[in-house]
C-alpha cells in the first residue's frame, strides 16, 4: 500500500473568517477485509518506504495592499476553493509506515464524547438465527445478525477465476462461487513482485486466470461482492498481511501507547509479511503479540497449501461467525460481561478466549433464566425501534431517517422542544442532541454509503462549530471509518461511512409489495378513477355483459351507490365490485365475467333474513355509527355496529345488493 500524504488543508468558515489548518488523519488507502468489518483504525503496513513530499504551504498574506489587478482564471478558481467547505477526515487506516510521525490534531473546541460506564455483550442463538448485541449503559449500541439465508462473506478467501477484464473501468469480474461475479478493481490487485499495484488491469489479470481473492464487501442489492487480492488475516491483537513488510500501530491509541507498541512490534519480525497492531492490544505485552503472530502465521501456511489444491471457484478459508468475531474484536477489560444463552455457543466462545484472552474467562456467563436473554435486557423492543423512521431526542426534538438508492438523509427537527432561552439556543441544543443520536443510529442501524444530515440552521458560527465538534467527537466512538465535510452553505453536513454488509434494515426488512419501495401508495380516489377507466377498456375489448372485479375495500366503498349506477349507464353493462380491507389499494383483479345472472350469483353469497357471524373490521367514513365486515370478500354493512368494532358478532341480513349487504346485530 502506498504511503499517504498528510499535508494540511486551509480554508474559510461560512462566515468568512479564516478557518484553522486541518490535517488529514490518514490516507484514503484500503485495508484488509476483516479490518473493514471490525472498523479498527489501524495503520496498514506498506512495503514501499518512500515518503511523499508534503504539499507546499500557502504563503502568508502580504501586509501591504497592492492595486487591484484583473482577475485571472486561476485567482477565480482559488476564490471558489476558499468558499468550499473543508473536510473532516476520520479515516485512520491506510497510512504508510514511512509517513513522518506527527501528533494527532487537537480536538475541535476540546469536545470529548462521553464513554459508556457499563458495557455488555449478549449472544443469543435459537438455531435459526444468531444475534449478538453490544449494550452500552442499558441502550442497544450495535446489533449483528446472521441467518442461514443471509450469510456474510466478508473476510472469506476464495480461489476465483477471472471471467472478464474491462480496461475501460480498470476492473475485472471474478467468478468465486456465488450467483453474481465479484468486482475486482485495479487498486486491489497486487503484482507478483509484492504489494505494488498494477498500473492497468490488463497488465495484471487475464481472462480465465486463477486468482486468490478475499471479500471486502458483501453483495448488496443488484451489485456483486467487492474483492481484493490483498489478503489479510485478523487476530485478536494483530492483523497479518502476507506479502507486506514492517509494522503499523493503530492511530486510535495515545501517542505514548503507540510508541510502546511500536517498539514491541519491532521485535516480532515476521517473514515476508506485514503487521498491524490493533487497538485492542492496548496494555498488552510482547508475549501476547507473539502468541497471536504464531497463530496467524500458521493459519496462513495452511491457507497457502489449501489454495494450491482448491479448484476455482472454491472456498479456501471461511471467516469465524459473528459471536467469535465480536468476542475477538470487542470483548475486553471495559466490558462488564459477555452473556450467552446457547450451551454450544458458550462452549465455543470459552474455548476461543481460553487460548486468546484467558484473563477474560471469569466475565463469560451462560444465561439460565426462564425469560429469553434479549427480552430480559429489553433488546427486542430496541431492535424494533431501530427500524422506525422517526427517532425521538431527549428534549422533545426528533430525527427523521429516509433511505434512498444512493444515500441516506437524516433530518433534524425541534419538535416539541421550546424550553431554550431563545430561538438560537433552542436550535443549538436540539442540534447537539441530534449530533450524538445520529452517530448512535449510524452504529445501531449500520448505515453506510453517502449520508446527508440536515441540521437546523444556526445563526452564529461558534454554534455551528460546536455542533461539528460534537459530531466529530462522537464519531471517534464509531469503529467504522468515516469521511465528513463541514456544514455547507445550505446547512447540510455531508459524510460517507464505510459500507461492507447489510445492516439490520437490510436483514430484517424487505421491499413493501404494495408500494414497491416508493414509500407512497395511490390514494383511494385516484385508484377509483383508474378502475373506472379500466372498466371502460374492458367494455371495448370484451362482449361480456357483466364483470366481477376485486378491488380494495376503500376503493369499493367509493365505487358504490350513485357513482356505480352512473358508470353502468355510461357503458351499458353490469359491474360488481368485491372489496377486501386487507388488499393493497392498487389491486384490480377480474374474478369473473359473463352474463349478469352468472356473475351476480357468484357475487352475492348471502340472502335476506340469513343469520351469519363475521368480524367487524372498520367503520364507514360517511356513517361513523355503522361498521363493516366481509363474507368471502363480500361487504356487509352492519347498522349501529361501531360498538362491536374489532370483534366477531352474529348479524341478520336485512337487504342485499350488488355492491354489498346491510345487516343488524342480533342481541
Amino acid at each position: 500500500m502506498p504511503a499517504s500524504d498528510e499535508s494540511g488543508e486551509t480554508g474559510e468558515t461560512s462566515d468568512g473568517a479564516p478557518a484553522p489548518k486541518r490535517r488529514r488523519r490518514g490516507g484514503r488507502g484500503g485495508r484488509g477485509a476483516r479490518e473493514q468489518r471490525t472498523g479498527d483504525a489501524e495503520v496498514a503496513p506498506a512495503p514501499d518506504a518512500q515518503e511523499k513530499k508534503a504539499a507546499p504551504v500557502a504563503e502568508p498574506a502580504r501586509a501591504t495592499a497592492k492595486p487591484a489587478a484583473p482577475a485571472t482564471r486561476e485567482s477565480k478558481a482559488r476564490g471558489r476553493d476558499r468558499r468550499r467547505p473543508q473536510a473532516i477526515v476520520r479515516q485512520d487506516e491506510g497510512s504508510g509506515l514511512a509517513t513522518p510521525m506527527t501528533a494527532p490534531p487537537p480536538q475541535r473546541l476540546g469536545v470529548v464524547a462521553d464513554q459508556p460506564k457499563r458495557k455488555l455483550i449478549l449472544v443469543t442463538d435459537d438455531g435459526q438465527e444468531l444475534r449478538v448485541a453490544l449494550v452500552e449503559d442499558g441502550r442497544l449500541a450495535e446489533i449483528y445478525i446472521e441467518r442461514p439465508d443471509k450469510k456474510s462473506y466478508l473476510g472469506d478467501i476464495y480461489q476465483g477465476k477471472v471471467e472478464s477484464v474491462l480496461g475501460g473501468i480498470d476492473a475485472a469480474f471474478v467468478d468465486f462461487g456465488l450467483e453474481k461475479n465479484g468486482f475486482l478493481y485495479v487498486d486491489e490487485v497486487t503484482t507478483p513482485e509484492g504489494e505494488k499495484r498494477a498500473r492497468r488491469i490488463g497488465d495484471a489479470l487475464k481472462t480465465k486466470q486463477q486468482v486468490l481473492v478475499q471479500v471486502t464487501k458483501d453483495p448488496m442489492g443488484h451489485k456483486g461482492a467487492r474483492l481484493s487480492t490483498k489478503i489479510s488475516l485478523a487476530g485478536r491483537y494483530l492483523v497479518y498481511v502476507p506479502g507486506g513488510s514492517g509494522a503499523g500501530v493503530s492511530r486510535r491509541l495515545g501517542q505514548a501507547e503507540r510508541e510502546r507498541l511500536r517498539d514491541i512490534s519491532r521485535e516480532l519480525k515476521p517473514k515476508n509479511a506485514g503487521l498491524i497492531v490493533r487497538t485492542i492490544a492496548e496494555g498488552h505485552g510482547l508475549e501476547d503479540l507473539k502468541r497471536d503472530l504464531r497463530y496467524l502465521s500458521r493459519l496462513w501456511s495452511r491457507l497457502k497449501k489449501k489454495a494450491e489444491t482448491v479448484r476455482a471457484p472454491g472456498l479456501v478459508h471461511k471467516e469465524v461467525d459473528i459471536s467469535i468475531e465480536v468476542a475477538r474484536d470487542l470483548f475486553n477489560d471495559t466490558c462488564e460481561s459477555l452473556i450467552v444463552d446457547d450451551p454450544k455457543r458458550h462452549k465455543a466462545i470459552v474455548s476461543f478466549l481460553d487460548k486468546e484472552a484467558p484473563e477474560l474467562l471469569p466475565k463469560v456467563h451462560q444465561h439460565t433464566g426462564d425469560e429469553p436473554l434479549f427480552e430480559a435486557y429489553g433488546i427486542e423492543d430496541q431492535i424494533a425501534k431501530a427500524l422506525e423512521r422517526r427517532v425521538p431526542l431527549p428534549s422533545g426534538g426528533n430525527l427523521v431517517i429516509d433511505h434512498a438508492e444512493a444515500l441516506t438523509v437524516i433530518d433534524v427537527n425541534t419538535g416539541r422542544f421550546t424550553r431554550g432561552k431563545g430561538l438560537e439556543d433552542t436550535i443549538t441544543k436540539t442540534n447537539l442532541e441530534a449530533a450524538r443520536e445520529v452517530v448512535r443510529q449510524l452504529r445501531l442501524r449500520d448505515i453506510g454509503g453517502i449520508i446527508i444530515i440536515d441540521f437546523i440552521d444556526m445563526a452564529h458560527a461558534k454554534n455551528r462549530e460546536m455542533v461539528l465538534a460534537t459530531l466529530e467527537a462522537e464519531l471517534e466512538t464509531d469503529r467504522t471509518k468515516t469521511y465528513v465535510v463541514e456544514l455547507s452553505p445550505l446547512g447540510l453536513v455531508e459524510m460517507t461511512r464505510q459500507n461492507t454488509t447489510d445492516g439490520a434494515r437490510g436483514i430484517l426488512t424487505r421491499t413493501c409489495p404494495a408500494c414497491l419501495g416508493k414509500a407512497r401508495v395511490t390514494s383511494d380516489e385516484t385508484m377509483a378513477l383508474n378502475v373506472e377507466r379500466r372498466v371502460r377498456t374492458l367494455v371495448r375489448r370484451s362482449q361480456a355483459q357483466a364483470w366481477l372485479i376485486e378491488v380494495s375495500g376503500g376503493v369499493a366503498e367509493r365505487l358504490s351507490g350513485d357513482r356505480l349506477k352512473k358508470l353502468e349507464k355510461q357503458i351499458g353493462r353490469r359491474v360488481f365490485f368485491e372489496g377486501g380491507a386487507g388488499l393493497p389499494v392498487e389491486t384490480f383483479r377480474v374474478l369473473s365475467e359473463g352474463t349478469s345472472a352468472h356473475v351476480q350469483e357468484q357475487r352475492i353469497p348471502v340472502k335476506e333474513g340469513q343469520e351469519v357471524e363475521l368480524e367487524l373490521e372498520f367503520s364507514l367514513t360517511y356513517s361513523p355509527r355503522d361498521a363493516v365486515g366481509y363474507i368471502d370478500g363480500y361487504m356487509v354493512i352492519v347498522e349501529g355496529g361501531r360498538q362491536a368494532l374489532g370483534t366477531r358478532c352474529k348479524v341478520r341480513i336485512t337487504d342485499t345488493a350488488r355492491t354489498g349487504a346491510y345487516a343488524t346485530v342480533i342481541t
